[in-house]
């Protein structure tokens, strides 16, 4: 069904006929180059905000079109496709999607994006890999960005899946001054606390908060990424 929002190509009800409506509206802007003011379907924030719907509710159909957006020529599709992969699907470890984030975040020239990737990188990551992730050690110890290492290096510190850190804690320190986001700090907090042992002084110490932290990937969709090519 379609209310008030039909001529602006968002429907209202986010029904199967609904989520593949806003993939056909958003496909046509993406091609068209509609970001543009004035442009004849939807406006961006419209259909940014229904592909998100989308993305919340795990709909495998829009995973192809998500992933194509990470090699958009506009930044502003490169995170929108970033985000809503990142954020709302489980990205097995070896994905290829997951190399394309990490190559994003080495390359991208948007910082945004670049922000946006090492986030992720943190969220998605898996005990089983190896630690640490090299494009997240890459961009601490590089992006000429601080905002970009200063997500990186938060990115690394849950990579680790250190016990009983309190993230809350070590933004505070972050944005305080009292932490320096750098790899000497990550190595350090990462080899503080031990195998069930305590931080090395009280001051990191009070990094260590409740072990009861919530999962932050238990019930994303599995998801097997395709690596895409640069658009045309």
């Amino acid at each position: 069904m379609m209310g008030a929002g039909e001529g602006r190509g968002v429907p209202e009800v986010m029904d199967e006929a609904g989520m593949q409506h806003v993939l056909a509206v958003a496909q046509a802007l993406k091609a068209e180059g509609g970001l543009a003011p004035g442009a004849a379907v939807a406006p961006p924030q419209a259909i940014f905000g229904a592909l998100h719907r989308i993305a919340e509710r795990g709909y495998e159909p829009a995973v192809p079109f998500f992933a194509s957006c990470l090699t958009d020529r506009d930044p502003d599709w490169r995170l929108q496709g970033l985000q809503n992969l990142g954020w709302h699907y489980m990205l097995p470890t070896g994905s290829p999607l997951l190399e394309q984030i990490r190559a994003m975040l080495e390359t991208d020239p948007d910082a945004d994006v670049r922000i946006a990737g090492a986030s992720i990188l943190g969220f998605q990551s898996d005990r089983a890999q190896a630690w640490p992730d090299w494009a997240l050690l890459a961009a601490v110890q590089g992006d000429p960005v601080r905002e970009v290492r200063i997500a990186a290096f938060q990115a690394l510190v849950q990579a680790a899946n250190i016990r009983g850190l309190n993230i809350r804690e070590l933004d505070r320190r972050i944005e305080s001054g009292e932490l320096d986001p750098t790899w000497e700090t990550a190595e350090r907090l990462v080899a503080a606390p031990g195998e069930g042992g305590a931080p090395v002084s009280a001051t990191e110490a009070r990094l260590a908060g409740p072990e009861d932290q919530p999962s932050t990937s238990a019930d994303r969709p599995g998801v097997e990424g395709q690596q895409q090519q640069p658009d045309g």
